[in-house]
């Protein structure tokens, strides 16, 4: 299972309610939306039966992608207490549910301009018996038009910023940063667009004096070219009404994203090198390529150097790399 026993059991509550046909053509539909969008179209206009396909065919990805980023900033910062959640562009609440899994925090704000969406997260939330999620601040509200947002240790905009036109989304992103007492989390779709906006938010983040912890390990421009992009992936096995939305047969997906983790203050001991692909193994010896901060490197791994061979074969793409071995 990866949901929460909760939220899984939440969010079948939600589909027995509705008609399965009615939700497999919902999820059609939201498809289709995200496939054609840009800027100049108007919103899809959601149904009951758009959010709740969304939240069947989409939260377990979108969760589990949380998990491995959360994961991954107290790896970076063991000892970080995070009290305050402002989630921007929340949908469902799928990245609170995420962080409560391994973090207990006292207040969650989340920041939601679909109705419907938003009142699908509160119908959620109501299946923890948690005193932060009791409690959660729900805000219907673009986040185009809100003046300000208001102060969290952790501000995050999980697949909401790259939705917003390039010369708007400055301005909320500015705003992200003034609200981020310690840490800011953004999460695009690991495609080439997603990756160019993330880029352009990287820069705009060290600007402003925020330092990246990660994935990036260090605070240069990036060094992949086109047509190349920086991006990582995370499979997963398929919920059973995952598949009967998505109308498939296989019980794995694998979702690919990208992502950065930005920080008010450096880290002590920043990572030497990332590894950006899926390392290659060959006969008595494994590629592993690195992003590091003088670049980008292929490193050959031969079988002969035994312990060094131990540690590649269980890399895996996106892990920290230890190139002292």
């Amino acid at each position: 299972m990866f949901l929460s026993p909760e939220l899984h059991f939440a969010i079948e509550q939600e589909i027995k309610n509705l008609d399965s046909n009615h939700l497999v053509r919902a999820y059609g539909e939201l498809s289709e939306h995200y496939r054609q969008r840009n800027f100049e179209k108007t919103s899809l206009r959601l149904s009951k039966e758009h959010c709740v396909a969304y939240a069947a065919s989409r939260m377990p990805a979108t969760y589990q992608v949380a998990v491995q980023i959360f994961t991954e900033l107290f790896q970076c910062l063991p000892s970080l207490s995070i009290e305050s959640l402002l989630d921007i562009g929340a949908g469902p609440g799928t990245c609170a549910f995420a962080l409560s899994s391994m973090h207990d925090f006292k207040k969650i704000t989340l920041l939601e301009k679909e109705p419907l969406f938003f009142e699908l997260g509160k119908r959620l939330f109501r299946s923890l018996n948690n005193s932060a999620f009791q409690n959660a601040v729900w805000l219907l509200s673009d986040a185009t038009a809100t003046t300000e947002f208001s102060k969290s240790d952790l501000v995050i905009a999980s697949y909401s910023l790259g939705e917003i036109a390039p010369i708007i989304r400055q301005n909320v992103l500015d705003k992200c940063l003034k609200a981020a007492q310690k840490i800011l989390i953004i999460i695009e779709p690991g495609t080439p667009q997603g990756y160019a906006n993330l880029i352009d938010m990287r820069t705009q983040l060290i600007a402003q004096g925020f330092f990246i912890l990660a994935p990036c390990p260090h605070q240069n421009p990036c060094p992949i070219k086109k047509p190349d992009w920086c991006h990582f992936s995370k499979r997963l096995p398929r919920e059973r009404f995952h598949r009967l939305i998505k109308n498939v047969d296989l019980g794995y997906e694998d979702e690919k994203y990208c992502y950065l983790i930005a920080s008010r203050i450096p880290l002590v001991q920043p990572a030497l090198s990332r590894i950006i692909k899926k390392p290659m193994k060959r006969p008595g010896h494994i590629y592993i390529d690195l992003c590091t901060e003088s670049g980008l490197r292929r490193e050959i791994v031969p079988r002969s150097q035994k312990e060094k061979m131990r540690q590649a074969k269980k890399a895996q793409w996106g892990d920290i790399w230890n190139t002292s071995l």
